[in-house]
């Protein structure tokens, strides 16, 4: 149990008149520390939170490029949410998996994610299908055409 004592004061009157003395937390011995301990805890749970891992390069699989060094393909992880961007290259029209993503970046569903994803291409309604699977994998399931595929607006989560 806590003790609280009010300070008070005796006037020239001899009445007693509280008061409420006013100090720096730093003149409060020992108070620094459950104050240092709070603000570290604060900035290890926020740094944990809201990391931002930076845009990495995919590492893709034989049959599957950059397009010339144009909007290559990247990944990052921001948080739990991880995103990618850029342009897939492909050779003849290539299909299956073209990149594995490592493990803590990683879906966290059991289930396909299936993204349709638009390619460049000047023919209408030209577009892929990928699937985002728990083991890392990205497969390309199906095109319409024997073009590049945008990547930007897949995105997942890690938990």
């Amino acid at each position: 149990m806590v003790k609280i004592v009010r300070m008070s004061e005796n006037k020239a009157d001899g009445s007693i008149e509280p008061f409420y003395p006013e100090t720096h937390a730093e003149a409060v011995v020992g108070l620094d520390i459950p104050i240092d301990a709070a603000v570290s805890k604060a900035k290890a749970y926020t740094d944990g939170k809201f990391t931002d891992s930076g845009w990495i390069n995919l590492s893709l699989k034989a049959g599957f490029g950059n397009n010339s060094g144009d909007a290559v393909p990247q990944y990052r992880k921001i948080n739990n949410k991880v995103e990618v961007r850029g342009l897939l290259a492909r050779t003849n029209d290539l299909k299956g998996v073209f990149c594995n993503i490592p493990a803590g970046y990683r879906t966290s569903s059991n289930y396909y994610q299936g993204f349709t994803r638009g390619q460049q291409s000047s023919t209408a309604g030209a577009v892929a299908l990928i699937y985002v699977k728990a083991n890392g994998d990205m497969e390309i399931v199906s095109t319409v055409n024997n073009t590049s595929i945008w990547l930007d607006g897949i995105y997942w989560y890690t938990d």
